[in-house]
Formats: structure tokens, C-alpha cells, sequence
């Protein structure tokens, strides 16, 4: 079977630039990012999906949602 490809242009560098270094860390399973903690795992079916999200108020951890998906 012959499949008919086309000539795409060529694709531009992407350049990712931290220069004062990144705005999150990994701990174990856990990225913490602006106050924010979670866990992210991908699913083949649903997508990301993003569990035990908490966020840092002034100290006072609060617990924002349990699990949720981003896909559909």
C-alpha cells in the first residue's frame, strides 16, 4: 500500500529560556508551583490529570480538589 506524503516546510527552533531558573520544583510525584502542590499522571484515555491539588494560603494548606481531568 502507498501512502502519499506531502513536503511540509521545515519547523522553527523552539528556545526555552529560564534565565533567573525555574518557577517550579519535583519532589517524588508532587510538583510544586506558585503555592501550589499536585499530582499530575497521564491517562490514554481522559488525558492529564491533576490529584491532591492543594494551595498554600499564607501557611494554611487548603485542600482545592481531590482529582480532576483536563481532557474530555
Amino acid at each position: 500500500m502507498m501512502v502519499a506524503t506531502r513536503n511540509a516546510p521545515a519547523v522553527k527552533p523552539l528556545d526555552i529560556t529560564e534565565p533567573e531558573g525555574k518557577n517550579y520544583t519535583i519532589t517524588g510525584d508532587t510538583i510544586h508551583w506558585q503555592n501550589w502542590d499536585f499530582h499530575l499522571r497521564l491517562n490514554s484515555r481522559v488525558g492529564p490529570i491533576l490529584s491532591t491539588v492543594t494551595y498554600n494560603d499564607n501557611g494554611t494548606k487548603r485542600q482545592v480538589m481531590y482529582e480532576g481531568s483536563l481532557g474530555g
